[in-house]
């Protein structure tokens, strides 16, 4: 049985109350400055939302396991930011994979379509999944028409399933998502038999997200899974 643990709320609270050494993968999208801070100000947005993401990066060192690894995206422009985040709180920086999106399903941020991403693959210590299948992917691309994101307006930068899957499929048994959004690593965790932790500060996400893990669930009951 697949045990879900939802938090609303902030996420640096959230992890503080996870012990050491608890969750074997991160695997996350956070939110780097995307209109408005987390008060709702849309001045000094991106200070704030590196503010948080530099805040995040000890909790997340300090809940990996040893050996455990963390996936965290970003934009192409903010790769070395997340890098010294991920260095400063003592993470090991192993490689950068990339994420790349058809004209079609790019997302839009201040005019601009972003067609990549960037997937920084850290860990704590020596990786314990250290083979070809994680590290073989030089890049992701996935195809909007094939039903790989979820269909209406579900959240600005919502993360393909099929790209979400396949690292969760490579990265232990219990999965942690502080910045869960509109919660496709849940569901992903769901369908592949992992448990998850996930926190989201926004109300209306939180609640797609909690939508979208419970059909998950039901899903997998109907199948006698």
């Amino acid at each position: 049985m697949v045990d879900v643990t939802l938090h609303l709320g902030d996420c640096l609270d959230f992890m503080r109350t996870l012990p050491d050494k608890s969750v074997d993968a991160v695997i996350t999208d956070p939110p780097y400055g995307m209109g408005k801070d987390f008060n709702g100000n849309k001045s000094d947005e991106e200070q704030n939302a590196l503010w948080l993401m530099q805040s995040a990066f000890p909790q997340i060192a300090r809940l990996l396991m040893i050996g455990g690894m963390a996936f965290v995206f970003s934009s192409t422009r903010l790769v070395d930011k997340v890098i010294e985040f991920g260095k400063l709180a003592g993470l090991t920086y192993q490689r950068m994979m990339w994420m790349y999106k058809p004209n079609d399903c790019t997302f839009p941020w201040r005019g601009w379509l972003l067609t990549s991403e960037a997937i920084h693959v850290f860990s704590r210590g020596k990786p314990a999944k250290w083979n070809k299948d994680i590290y073989g992917h030089d890049c992701y691309l996935f195809n909007h028409t094939t039903g790989e994101l979820p269909k209406g307006d579900v959240h600005p930068s919502v993360k393909p399933l099929v790209v979400i899957k396949d690292i969760v499929r490579k990265s232990g048994d219990i999965i942690l998502d502080p910045f869960m959004g509109s919660g496709t690593t849940g569901v992903a965790c769901v369908q592949t038999g992992r448990n998850f932790l996930g926190a989201e500060i926004d109300p209306t996400y939180f609640a797609i997200a909690e939508k979208r893990i419970k059909e998950a669930q039901e899903q997998l009951a109907l199948e006698g899974i």
